[in-house]
Order: structure tokens, then C-alpha cells, then sequence
């Protein structure tokens, strides 16, 4: 049980990022009562073409689970997600026509929307469950009112609920799996490296954070990780076209690294870097390719030697969470719903060590800038104050280890 005044520490902080968060969401929401063409420029691409896409579009896709990979180029999920889909999809059908590059839906059941919607509950459910759990507070007003601020955030809501994308279900089996990997339950134990291999099994790039157990050289459990994702890989390529639908599968999934789709975006450091220069109107050439691999390679070799010397957990989930957010080419807003799992356990650490610093209210309010929606740069693109945000969150942290580190030599 926490202290009084481990409480109020923890109390103060949370508060803060409360108040940073909610009060720009509430001024969102105020302003839209009267300017309802505000929600354009909250909205993902400025436009509702796309709402939910990225859960029934994939419904479609996976109703001919066998052809998957050889019917479009834009199934990028491995075949664990498709398999899911499908089941899914057989419990309420939805129709629709599969090309190449596109597709049409004929035809969605309304019960369709009440299993999209249910979903949805359970996995906030869910999160407000795990948080919980993770913060360990008696105050349930404050994790309610925390919980909200993440799903109303711009991450949440204009991105990861608008597109319907199973994002949110990797973060809820990542949160569980982190909290539960040093349990004493041996059952729970298991379970997290289960949930780690899931989630790899549904997005591949979570795979990072099995970098938790080498740092902490607990390489039996790395092997076990490794076993179960493995199986949870490549098994389901059985029921989608074998080890052809799999070399069609990494074809895809190669093309969606080349490309830089849909013009202007900033939720990767490639897509950052190129509209960087279509801003100040600045043609791409082979450089600018070179530039952006150096500057990609770079970013990766920074966060992973920030997290081999981290010493505070949260620290090294941060590091982590930047891979998953801005390395992946061709991301989207959704991708920065990772950044919770730093968050939750930097309170977590504030609560159980009572010890915070003149950084730990910068990280807050970064955190609260991330999570919030950012009505105070309403003339610029939400996508790039929030991914602007992660920049300045991720430098300040290395730039305090840094220094942190010189002091401890001195």
C-alpha cells in the first residue's frame, strides 16, 4: 500500500498531466460545439473516407482467407490478425469487392457493427482494468479520468477508433504482458510471454519489446518468447496460402516500406523527413533517399543504446515505445498509442520510488501534449504536433541520461 506521501507525489504528477490533457480536449470539444468543421482538421487525411476502414476493409479481405496475399497488395497484417478476421467474419458476413489496389464494401450486417462496437468496449474494459493494476491507486476517479484522456487524445480517438484499426487490442496485450512479466504466479508469467508473442504475431515490430528479457539476461524466457512467436507466425500461413501466400506477404509487406504513401505525413522519420522538404518546397532525389536511411539507421542506434544503459524501467519501455512509433516507415497516427505504455509506468515508477526531478515535469507535460488534442496549433497538422511532441520527449530523455550518466563518472 502506498504512503500518504507517495500519494501525494504521484497525485501532483498525474494532476498535472490531467490538467494539460483534459483542458485542450474540453476546449476542443467546446469550440466544435460552434465550428463543427473543426473535426476536419482533427480527423486523419482531413476526411471520413477511411472510418473504420481498417477494420472491415480487413473483414473483406479475409473472407477468401486462402488467396489473401495473391487477391490485394494492401494486406500488410500477418496471418494470425487475417485468421481472427475471418472467424470473425463468419460470425456476421460482410460483402464487398477485392482488386489489387482497392476495394468496395457491398454490403455490412448491422450486427457487423454491433461486433465492431462491442470489441471496442471490451478493450477499453480492458485498458481501464490494466491501468489499475499498473498505477495500483485506491483514487478510481483519477484512472477513470486518465483513461478518458487517452481515448479522447487524438491518438485514440481521431486515429487508432476512427480507422478501427487492432492496434489498440497489441497495446492492451502489451500492457498486460509488461505488468506481468516479473509476477511471482508462474501462470501469469507464462501468460505475459504468450501475450508478448501475440502481439508480435499481430503487428511483428512488438517484437522489440522481447529485448526486455536479453537486457535483463533472463534468456530462457527469450527462448520460450521466441518459440511461442514463431508458432503464432508462421503456423497460420498454413490457412493462407502457405509458403507461397508467404513470400506474397513479404512482397507487401516490402512494398509498404518503399512507398511513401498519401503525400504529406509525419508519424514516421522517413515520412517526417520527406514533408519536411515538400514544406520548404524542396524536389527529392537519390540524396535525400541516403539522407533519410542515415538518419533512420541513426535514430535506431540511439534508442537501443539508450536502452542497454538505461537503469529505470520506464526508461527503457520509452526507448522501446520511439522504435514502434517513429522507425516503421509508412506508420500512421495510430502507431503513437505506444507512448502510453512509457507513460503508465513512469507513474507507476514515481509512485512506488516517491522520487521525481525538475525532467520528471517536463516528461509530463509531453506525455499530456501527446495525449490531448492539440487545439492550440489549429492553423498546423495534428499529426505533426503530436509526433513533434515524441521527438522532443525521446531527445530530453536522452540528453538526461546523457548527463546523468557524466555525473555518476564524475
Amino acid at each position: 500500500m502506498a504512503s500518504n506521501n507517495e500519494r501525494k507525489v504521484s497525485n501532483n504528477i498525474i494532476s498535472l498531466y490531467l490538467i494539460c490533457s483534459l483542458s485542450f480536449i474540453i476546449l476542443f470539444f467546446i469550440i466544435f460545439l460552434f465550428n463543427h468543421r473543426i473535426l476536419k482538421w482533427l480527423v486523419m487525411e482531413h476526411n471520413f473516407k477511411y472510418t473504420f476502414s481498417d477494420y472491415f476493409r480487413q473483414l473483406i479481405y479475409s473472407k477468401d482467407l486462402k488467396n489473401i496475399y495473391f487477391n490485394t497488395t494492401d494486406a500488410p497484417f500477418p496471418p494470425l490478425a487475417y485468421c481472427i478476421f475471418h472467424i470473425i467474419n463468419k460470425i456476421s458476413p460482410i460483402r464487398g469487392i477485392v482488386t489489387k489496389y482497392a476495394f468496395k464494401i457491398t454490403a455490412i450486417n448491422k450486427s457487423s457493427f454491433i461486433i465492431f462496437i462491442l470489441i471496442n468496449i471490451l478493450l477499453i474494459i480492458a485498458l481501464y482494468i490494466i491501468v489499475v493494476k499498473i498505477l495500483d491507486k485506491e483514487k478510481r476517479g483519477t484512472n477513470l479520468l486518465l483513461v478518458v484522456s487517452l481515448l479522447l487524445s487524438s491518438p485514440f480517438l481521431a486515429g487508432t477508433i476512427e480507422r478501427g484499426n487492432p492496434i489498440f487490442a497489441v497495446l492492451i496485450f502489451l500492457l498486460y504482458a509488461i505488468h506481468y512479466r516479473n509476477s511471482n504466479n508462474k501462470l501469469l508469467k507464462e501468460s505475459s510471454l504468450i501475450l508478448f508473442a501475440l502481439a508480435s504475431a499481430f503487428k511483428v515490430y512488438p517484437a522489440i519489446y522481447s529485448l526486455l528479457y536479453i537486457k535483463e539476461k533472463r534468456y530462457k524466457e527469450f527462448f520460450k518468447f521466441c518459440i511461442y512467436f514463431l508458432i503464432l507466425f508462421f503456423v497460420p500461413y498454413v490457412f493462407t496460402g502457405g509458403i507461397k501466400g508467404m513470400e506474397s506477404h513479404l512482397i507487401i509487406l516490402a512494398r509498404f516500406q518503399r512507398q511513401l504513401l498519401f503525400g504529406v505525413r509525419w508519424t514516421s522519420i522517413r515520412c517526417f523527413y520527406f514533408s519536411s522538404l515538400h514544406l520548404f518546397g524542396i524536389e527529392n532525389s537519390i540524396y535525400h533517399n541516403f539522407i533519410v536511411m542515415f538518419l533512420e539507421v541513426t535514430f535506431l542506434f540511439l534508442m537501443l543504446d539508450s536502452f542497454y544503459k538505461s537503469t529505470k524501467d520506464w526508461k527503457k519501455l520509452l526507448y522501446l515505445s520511439g522504435i514502434c512509433t517513429c522507425y516503421v516507415n509508412n506508420s500512421f497516427r495510430y502507431t503513437a498509442i505506444y507512448m502510453v505504455i512509457p507513460l503508465l509506468f513512469m507513474f507507476k515508477d514515481i509512485l512506488k520510488n516517491n522520487k521525481i526531478n525538475k525532467f520528471t515535469y517536463i516528461y509530463t507535460i509531453l506525455f499530456a501534449l501527446i495525449f490531448t488534442i492539440p487545439i492550440y496549433g489549429i492553423n498546423l497538422e495534428v499529426d505533426f504536433l503530436i509526433f513533434i511532441t515524441i521527438y522532443i520527449l525521446l531527445a530530453v530523455s536522452v540528453i538526461e541520461d546523457k548527463f546523468l550518466l557524466k555525473e555518476k563518472k564524475s
